[in-house]
């Protein structure tokens, strides 16, 4: 997944959801928050492996990269 400058990926997993499926018993919750957001309600739900055969990659873009301006009044028209 791409995140884009200003923006941060948040996720949770919760074990033991699906107890009935062997392959993916855990759930993830995940969303895209505003950067240096601490709280907010995880909209994304995703099936996932137990915690011993699951990965997260992380790659950084090499930078700098900066937030797209808003639209201004003046340049809007």
């Amino acid at each position: 997944m791409d995140i884009p400058v200003g923006q941060q990926l948040t996720f949770r997993f919760y074990e033991n959801r699906e107890r009935e499926n062997p392959e993916t018993p855990a759930m993830m919750r995940w969303d895209m928050y505003e950067a240096k957001t601490f709280f907010g309600r995880k909209n994304n739900t995703l099936l996932v492996p137990p915690a011993e055969a699951r990965r997260i990659d992380v790659h950084l873009r090499p930078g700098p990269e900066y937030r797209p301006m808003e639209p201004t009044a003046a340049s809007a028209g």
